[in-house]
């Protein structure tokens, strides 16, 4: 990736791969170049393995069975990718997908996910727990028309089943990002049904912006700028204040970035040779520190200078 690249995913319910549809995703892909193109609704069997080939791209599919209405799921070829069955489920014809993309700064878990609409709670319940098994506490963001309504993201009604979307946020630390970034934005008509989530907030933010693609919902756009800003000398003055720190919610925070952190460390080092020892420290330095900022402004641990350095995700690369 550049320097001035941002990672990108779309997603958009597409009611059924038709030809023409097809041809649309194409265009899109071609003229916007995404990193990651989810569809739902698809309506694929699983010999449609031809029939949704893009140059340039890897399509991941996730086929119609039974009540099932099946995902497609375009990765770009220039990325290191990973899809996991086993950890793809079908629940009544409500599913979840979830693919690993690699790029040159951070692996990232990107789970897509489709809830019918006349799914029972005891079916949402159990998507949110094949999410919390997906996850495994990766730097993940999913996507996904969850059909689920909530006045907290600004609808004007909420689901009797969002309470248990609601906990899974709350156990494993995601935000909605309709709820911070396009609050009551609609999705489909009036309601907001097409979410995303992450539990990195500072790293990843939404856009509900057009791409040409045939349906009555709105194209979920997730973007971030994965590379590290300009290095700074940081200054000595700034200290975080310990003694009013909750270290409950820290330690949670740690447990919810640290993994991840730890397979980029490794990463990093064990790329080091002669030539570049002395940089790949420093780098995986900044990335360890980073991290625990992180963790502290998450625990809201307050600091006692206003040019303490600003916790990013992105300097994890």
């Amino acid at each position: 990736m550049s320097n001035s690249e941002q990672f990108s995913i779309h997603f958009i319910n597409i009611n059924s791969y038709s030809q023409k549809k097809k041809l649309q995703v194409k265009s899109v892909l071609n003229n916007r170049q995404p990193h990651i193109l989810a569809l739902a609704e698809t309506h694929l069997s699983n010999e449609s393995k031809m029939s949704v080939k893009v140059m340039g791209y890897i399509p991941y599919n996730f086929p119609h069975t039974d009540n099932s209405s099946g995902l497609l799921v375009y990765v770009r070829n220039d990325l290191c990718s990973n899809c996991y069955s086993e950890l793809s489920t079908n629940r009544d014809g409500s599913m979840v997908s979830f693919i690993d993309v690699c790029t040159n700064t951070i692996t990232i878990r990107v789970g897509v996910v489709y809830i019918r609409p006349q799914a029972g709670s005891n079916t949402v319940k159990q998507i949110m727990a094949d999410l919390k098994s997906g996850i495994q506490n990766r730097v993940s963001v999913v996507v996904g028309d969850f059909n689920l309504r909530s006045k907290e993201w600004g609808d004007s009604v909420t689901s009797s089943h969002t309470r248990h979307l609601n906990d899974f946020c709350l156990a494993n630390h995601f935000s909605v990002l309709n709820k911070s970034d396009a609050f009551a934005t609609p999705t489909r008509g009036d309601s907001i049904l097409d979410l995303a989530l992450t539990n990195q907030p500072m790293l990843f933010s939404l856009k509900l912006c057009a791409i040409d693609l045939t349906s009555d919902h709105s194209p979920v756009s997730v973007f971030s700028s994965l590379n590290p800003p300009p290095s700074q000398s940081r200054p000595n003055t700034a200290r975080w204040n310990s003694s009013k720190a909750n270290w409950s919610e820290f330690s949670a925070a740690c447990k919810a970035i640290f993994p991840a952190v730890h397979d980029d460390l490794v990463d990093c080092l064990a790329r080091a040779n002669s030539a570049n020892q002395q940089d790949r420290l420093e780098q995986a330095t900044r990335k360890f520190t980073a991290a625990l900022e992180e963790a502290a402004r998450a625990a809201s641990i307050p600091c006692n200078s206003d040019s303490a350095p600003q916790a990013r995700m992105t300097s994890y690369t």
